[in-house]
């Protein structure tokens, strides 16, 4: 029965998403994670993706937060990265439509509207760094109208961030009185390991 409840999504889980299982699924899209639609597969599924040098703790986090959708071997590594993959069900359709368009994620305001204060921590823990005086979300390879969005999104919470390169890789910066703002959205929500790290310069 357990072997089953894990291989088939479709008639033994109760796949509507919880609050915190959508803002996890939301946050990290904004991130490192993927809907991927194999042409052989009838049904998409949810891939997050992790550097090597991270040692897997965050996305072992979020892995434990989505564990009703995993697969029977969810995880699988190579030289670069460790993965994490769904089982394969019609659920993820809902996200990839609100997400993608023509196959590339697709940064709306309708998208960015549905975060809460864990949704963004996931995308911080994602493709953020905070530094003693400033904190970044790194937005390279999105279009310019994604990165408009992320911009207006940020300004509407009364937040501007700067948009820049650094480091070969474009981000949108926080600095100032934007900072504690930025910050103040998500920092209750980071893993405690996470918050070690700027608690003391915070």
């Amino acid at each position: 029965m357990l072997n089953n409840w894990q291989t088939d999504g479709e008639t033994l889980r109760q796949l509507t998403f919880a609050n915190k299982e959508k803002q996890v699924i939301l946050g990290t899209l904004l991130g490192n994670s993927s809907i991927i639609k194999p042409r052989k597969s009838k049904n998409p599924h949810f891939q997050m993706r992790e550097s090597v040098s991270k040692n897997g703790i965050w996305i072992r986090c979020k892995a434990h937060e989505l564990q009703r959708f995993s697969r029977p071997k969810s995880f699988v590594q190579d030289k670069d990265s460790f993965r994490w993959n769904s089982i394969s069900c019609s659920c993820w359709n809902e996200f990839y439509d609100l997400c993608y368009k023509d196959n590339t994620k697709n940064i709306t305001e309708l998208w960015l509207d549905q975060l809460q204060d864990y949704g963004v921590a996931c995308w911080f823990m994602d493709k953020g760094e905070f530094k003693k005086n400033s904190a970044s979300l790194r937005i390279s390879r999105l279009s310019e109208s994604s990165v408009q969005a992320i911009k207006n999104y940020f300004q509407i919470l009364g937040i501007d961030g700067e948009i820049k390169k650094f480091g070969g890789s474009k981000i949108i910066s926080f600095a100032g009185p934007n900072l504690a703002k930025f910050m103040k959205i998500f920092s209750h929500r980071l893993p405690v390991y996470y918050k070690l790290q700027f608690n003391k310069s915070f």
